[in-house]
Formats: C-alpha cells, structure tokens, sequence
C-alpha cells in the first residue's frame, strides 16, 4: 500500500507569527493535516517556552516536537525545528552551520539584531515513516551576501550532508526550509538568483 508523506515548511519570522500559525493550523487542510511541519525562527524567550513546546501543547498531543538552536542574542533564542504526527518516529539528526557573510550593509545591519551578521545553520533529522527512513533538512540561508553568499551555504550544507551515512538503507532525502530567494515579482534577476541557488541541488540529483 502506497503511503503519502504530508510535509509543510513554515517559517515563523523570529518567532513573531504565533497567532498566524495557530490561525493557520485551525483552517488550513494542508498544514493541520502535515504528518512533519518544519519551522524555521522557532524561539525561546528569557524564561518562557520553546515555541514548538507551546505549540505541541496546544494542539492537545497531536504533534511531538524537536528543536535545535541557530541564533542566540541576549535574553533569547531563534532555531529550527520540526512537529511531527505520533505515526512519524524521530531518529538520528545533525546539525550543519552555515558559512557567515564577513560584513552586512546598511540595509542587512537595520534588519538584524544586534547589527551584525546572524548566524544560519541547517537542522537535519532522520524519521521512520511506515516502515521507510525519511531525512528531511530545515535548513535557513541568509538574507544578506546575495546570491553568492547563498550559494556558497547550500554548498557547504550539502558537502556535509554527504558525509554522513544516514542515507544508507534506501531512505528519502527531503530539503526544504527558508532559502531567502525572493524577489520583486516578474523580476528576471530575482529568478536567475533563485535559480542559481536551486541548481545546487539539482545539479546533484534533487528534484
């Protein structure tokens, strides 16, 4: 019998869109019926809950959760992580940090905390899903450095991926996440960029 993995990446703006996701969760099908959600800019504020363990608990036990850290500024936390059905099993993970650009300009230091370069990682888990293994990647490039930068990330991230044995054992690689390639709509340039950081993987047999 064929089985369909439901996956949905969602990223949650530094943690900011919690309403927005429960709002979403309660009226739209395709992410109340995810059996895997991976978030990117989960947080932990300075004495409060993870946001995929507040998130877990009000869905009333449908979902367990992991997370791992990305970014740490004073009194708070950003990372990724993943809900996950009771039928999907969490297994083996690994976390990739990503390059950093050297210095941001004007407009990347207003947009980040503390004016200085973020730091990005990729957050990599293995799921047993009826019977198959399953590694599906949250990974978050960075807004700033351009297309270059971007690049030059997915790379290192997919270098590292390939260290690892996880994918032994016929299991399914799955990249997803935040990839930072948008742009002004019909903008030729915008999707040339977009394109230059999706052949990264195409070029190595994702699809």
């Amino acid at each position: 019998m064929t089985r369909t993995l439901r996956l949905v990446t969602y990223n949650l703006q530094r943690a900011i869109h919690y309403d927005r996701i429960r709002e979403h969760f309660a009226t739209l099908p395709a992410l109340s019926q995810a059996d895997i959600v991976a978030v990117q800019e989960a947080g932990v504020p300075a004495g409060g809950s993870n946001t995929l363990a507040r998130l877990a608990a009000d869905l009333e036990g449908e979902y367990g959760w992991t997370y791992r850290t990305v970014m740490s500024y004073p009194g708070k936390e950003y990372g990724n992580g993943f809900l996950f059905r009771p039928s999907v099993t969490p297994g083996a993970d690994q976390v990739v940090p990503l390059p950093q650009v050297a210095r941001l300009g004007w407009v990347a230091r207003l947009k980040t905390e503390g004016g200085a370069p973020d730091t990005k990682s990729a957050f990599a888990q293995v799921f047993g899903v009826a019977g198959r293994r399953v590694r599906v990647v949250s990974l978050h490039l960075d807004f700033a450095g351009g297309a270059d930068h971007r690049v030059r990330q997915f790379t290192h991230l997919l270098d590292a991926l390939e260290r690892t044995d996880w994918a032994a054992g016929g299991a399914v690689e799955v990249l997803c996440g935040d990839f930072n390639t948008s742009g002004h709509y019909g903008s030729k340039g915008a999707a040339a960029q977009t394109q230059r950081v999706l052949d990264v993987a195409l070029t190595r047999g994702f699809s």
